[in-house]
């Protein structure tokens, strides 16, 4: 006679048997692949301030000495793509320096590639554009003063006009950004 012991463990050897020819197939392979298709790509982000003229590098547009109410000046600058990635940018003025009350009341026409932009006060210019495909954007601003008010007997405005482009958004200052800064002396006279 068997044992309990052989009994039991006939059982279990037989209920084994009835589960693995029951059960389809199973895999219990480890997989691993290698893809050698991987690409790494570099490009370059940057713009330039040119003069509209001869293309060379502008550092300052405006250096207007003793303007007058209703006086103007006159200003021109030819903005290029000189990387490779396409890009959007904004332009707009900061007052860095001077009277304030001066740079409040400059006013600032601008046209874009001839054409009708932005007309107001200079400290609330902000433009977005993306360079056109031919790689370079001309701008044309006219800065005038239309305030005959005293208190702006000689004074001075100092200001940037900023032309940013970015990866990110036009605040990013960490990511993938150029930026090209032109400063600006406005002062007045007496009257």
């Amino acid at each position: 006679m068997m044992s309990v012991r052989s009994k039991v463990l006939l059982a279990l050897i037989m209920m084994l048997g009835h589960f693995l020819i029951g059960t389809s197939a199973t895999s219990a392979d480890i997989f691993d692949e290698v893809t050698t298709d991987a690409t790494f790509d570099m490009t370059t982000l940057e713009l330039a301030q040119r003069h509209t003229a001869n293309a060379t590098v502008q550092s300052q547009m405006f250096n207007t000495f003793q303007i007058q109410p209703q006086g103007y000046d006159v200003g021109a600058i030819r903005i290029r793509k000189e990387g490779e990635t396409d890009f959007q940018y904004r332009f707009k003025s900061l007052s860095t320096s001077g009277s304030q009350a001066l740079c409040d009341a400059l006013e600032i026409e601008v046209q874009y590639d001839r054409n009708p932009e932005y007309n107001g006060l200079l400290k609330n210019m902000a433009i977005d554009k993306t360079i056109n495909a031919d790689e370079q954007d001309d701008w044309l601003m006219f800065i005038e003063l239309n305030d005959d008010s005293t208190a702006l007997h000689n004074q001075q405005c100092n200001f940037q006009l900023v032309f940013k482009t970015w990866g990110d958004g036009p605040d990013d200052t960490t990511g993938f950004w150029d930026e090209a800064i032109m400063t600006n002396t406005v002062t007045t006279g007496t009257w």
